[in-house]
């Protein structure tokens, strides 16, 4: 399968059924120290997918499901344009307004981290890590919840000393479909640690 940007695609992304409209399914994941991963497609999204497919959720209503999932960060991996493209351009100013601690780590779909990404790591890479070491709870999502979401979760697992064929597999486990492309592959597998500047593991 090739992406909408040009890129080779696992069939493995096709078993992943979007919940379009409803309450937000949220994939768990335990992680280490008895912390969790929630994987999840973009709070209130509203847009139409590629094959024509309406996207009708409620952003305060998918909100109050992570609120009652009891996360301790919600972290969004989506390009700042993506949001008004997914018909949520209110996302950040409400994700503060609701107290969550919010942290926006861009990638590109289909994507793997990049610059965006690694100047967002820098400045909260250390408190994410330290979440995951005293035992929190993450909610992680991109668009649908898969690629971008599903690479982000396998390296931090990696980063924790999960080997990295583990750590695709436990994630697909609890997310079928994620990490959908090649080079997200290549990237959890690359050996290196999504350490940051002060953290120590």
């Amino acid at each position: 399968m090739v992406s909408p940007l040009g890129r080779t695609v696992s069939g493995n992304c096709s078993n992943h059924k979007p919940p379009y409209t409803g309450p937000l399914q949220i994939s768990n994941l335990n992680g280490p120290n008895n912390s969790v991963f929630g994987l999840t497609n973009c709070p209130g999204r509203n847009d139409r997918s590629l094959r024509g497919k309406k996207w009708d959720r409620d952003l305060l209503a998918d909100f109050k499901a992570i609120e009652d999932w009891n996360t301790d960060a919600l972290i969004s991996l989506n390009q700042a344009g993506e949001f008004t493209a997914l018909g949520v351009p209110e996302f950040e100013k409400q994700a503060r307004t609701q107290g969550f601690k919010w942290y926006h780590l861009p990638i590109l779909d289909f994507g793997v981290p990049g610059t965006e990404f690694n100047t967002a790591w820098d400045l909260h890479g250390n408190d994410i890590l330290k979440t995951v070491t005293n035992g929190g709870r993450l909610v992680i999502h991109c668009a649908f919840g898969l690629g971008r979401s599903g690479t982000f979760v396998a390296k931090i697992l990696t980063t924790f000393g999960v080997s990295p064929e583990l750590a695709i597999k436990q994630v697909r486990n609890a997310r079928p479909g994620a990490i959908e492309s090649q080079i997200q592959e290549q990237y959890i597998t690359n050996g290196q640690r999504l350490d940051s500047k002060t953290f120590k593991n």
